[in-house]
């Protein structure tokens, strides 16, 4: 059983630790190899993005965005 979780890599646009004026968010987001789970945790609340894996690449859009906001990704 394989117990290390996959790499995750943000790739442009996706936002780093930056200030933005702007109501939208584009998460940009590669694995090295296959996951049980992918998560997104915004803001505190975990939305799962997908369940059993396959694919390595990954897109998420937030939009009608105001405030600030954090966020993580679990694989």
């Amino acid at each position: 059983m394989d117990t290390t979780p996959p790499v995750i890599t943000f790739v442009y646009p996706t936002p780093y630790n930056e200030i933005l004026n702007q109501s939208w968010v584009f998460i940009n987001l590669t694995l090295n190899e296959n996951a049980s789970k992918l998560v997104l945790e915004w803001n505190g609340v975990n939305e799962t993005i997908a369940e059993n894996v396959s694919n390595t690449n990954f897109f998420i859009n937030k939009t009608d965005l105001a405030g600030n906001y954090t966020f993580r990704i679990y694989a």
